[in-house]
């Protein structure tokens, strides 16, 4: 069981979420994994409705499903909507399988998988890679791509738009910069968050960031509009991508959230086996004023919910997002 327990926690270490919070706390009882969200690594203000955690929470439970069923073992997860704030969200149980493993390709890239804010590749991505990613989306998500360029344009000028808009609200503002990490002189630099290596910023980039998005400053920079100076360069906030991809979900509700969360990681692990990278650009389905427009770009429907918006491509190698140690997802609130 030790080296049982070793493998699920390296899966679920390596799960994305919101700002890298990693809001999860896992333990177990018997041959059964509980999850429970961590109120104090959640985003209140960026994402008051916690759809973002389930997302995360999702993910992880993609890849610890994997997992069992990569090492011989048939597994399946209970969710509730907890009544309590110490209540396990999932419950995840197995005994050993009938059938040999699946496919390990997605198993293979859980630790490959990762989050790109570089520069993309202008080349295009192929047909059957796009076909071969659209395969892992099943019901109740759909997923939709953008691969013209002026449409791909338009959307990125949304993303600027709904970003510049998101940071003149200070409690967001305030919310990001206290998980963004400048220097390596930050204690957390190792643990989580958004360290100045994930973003692709020079030394000179950081400090700057440090200075111009502290609270105080974005909060008198906004009184007067300069922020909308600031935050101008769509390059930097929605970098150019060959294809960009919207996730969105039929209903809504915990269950249906969290197999939102599995499908999304589905399709980053999907891209990571074609040497694709990912990178999350929700920030114009977040706000109301860019929110139809994307809708209308996307050819989506008004009346499904907004799991991610993404760009898709090849970069050179990211950084690594920072993870907290083993002992620490086994740290449940009391």
């Amino acid at each position: 069981m030790d080296a049982l327990v070793a493998h699920i926690l390296d899966a679920a270490g390596c799960a994305p979420s919101a700002h890298n919070t990693q809001p999860w706390a896992l333990s177990w009882q018997g041959d059964a994994v509980e999850v429970r969200i961590r109120p104090e690594r959640t985003l209140p203000a960026g994402d008051p409705a916690g759809v973002d955690t389930l997302h995360a929470l999702g993910a992880m439970l993609e890849n610890i499903l994997l997992t069992l069923a990569h090492l011989g073992y048939e597994a399946g997860y209970e969710v509730a909507d907890p009544g309590r704030i110490d209540a396990p969200v999932l419950v995840v149980r197995w005994r050993p399988a009938d059938q040999p493993p699946p496919d390990p390709v997605l198993y293979r890239m859980i630790p490959i998988r990762q989050t790109s804010r570089l520069a993309y590749a202008a080349e295009s991505i192929p047909a059957e890679t796009l076909d071969a990613i659209r395969a892992m989306v099943g019901a109740p998500c759909v997923l939709y791509t953008l691969t013209k360029a002026d449409a791909i344009t338009a959307l990125r000028s949304l993303v600027t738009a709904a970003t510049v808009e998101q940071l003149a609200n200070a409690r967001v503002s305030k919310e990001l910069y206290g998980w963004m990490r400048f220097s390596p002189r930050d204690r957390r630099w190792y643990r989580d968050g958004l360290t100045a290596d994930c973003m692709g910023w020079k030394p000179w980039e950081a400090a700057a960031a440090r200075l111009l998005l502290a609270p105080h400053v974005l909060r008198w920079l906004a009184r007067w509009g300069l922020h909308r100076v600031l935050l101008a360069n769509v390059d930097q906030l929605a970098p150019p991508a060959p294809v960009l991809c919207l996730l969105m979900v039929e209903g809504d509700g915990v269950a249906v959230r969290v197999q939102a969360g599995r499908c999304l990681q589905r399709i980053w692990l999907a891209a990571a086996a074609h040497g694709l990278c990912t990178h999350p650009l929700s920030a114009a389905m977040d706000v109301d004023a860019t929110r139809r427009g994307a809708l209308e770009l996307f050819g989506a429907s008004s009346t499904q919910r907004h799991v991610s918006l993404f760009r898709l491509g090849r970069s050179a190698p990211p950084a690594r997002s920072p993870r907290l140690p083993a002992d620490e997802l086994l740290d449940v609130p009391p």
